[in-house]
């Protein structure tokens, strides 16, 4: 980090970063939640001709999850200015929190509720949880904003 941060935006930085991440982890226990409750559900929803739409939620999860990745780094390259930084800051974050969200519902509820496979709903949770963590904000975001 060769570029000189004023001491206002690293305040509002630091102050969004342990909000963004309590909101984090907060969805992180709701997937989790969810796919506790999902798997007291009866196991007589299986169909194995459906085993299709098990391989396409868990490839829609990873989609999203990972394009997640890409779609706060835009953001922050092009959303995230000097002037209004808190807010545009919280938002990169959380709209990239929204399709982790998206992606671990999808495929937690498809292959629980739906079509139920244990194994491809784990996968989808773990994926979810992963990519949260990973999404979670770091004084590294600085070399992505152009103040």
């Amino acid at each position: 980090m060769n570029k000189e941060i004023p001491l206002n935006i690293q305040i509002e930085h630091n102050f969004a970063m342990r909000r963004i991440k309590l909101l984090g982890i907060a969805i992180t226990i709701g997937l989790f939640v969810i796919f506790i409750l999902g798997i007291f559900i009866p196991e007589s929803t299986y169909e194995p001709e459906y085993f299709f739409l098990n391989i396409v939620s868990l490839i829609i999860c990873i989609a999203l999850c990972a394009g997640s990745l890409f779609f706060r780094k835009m953001m922050l390259r092009t959303k995230v200015k000097q002037a209004g930084f808190l807010n545009s800051y919280f938002n990169a974050n959380i709209f990239s929190f929204m399709f982790i969200d998206f992606g671990g519902l999808f495929a937690i509820t498809t292959n629980l509720f739906i079509n139920r496979d244990l194994v491809f709903a784990s996968v989808g949770f773990l994926i979810s949880a992963a990519f949260m963590v990973i999404n979670f904000p770091s004084v590294k975001d600085f070399d992505e904003i152009t103040l």
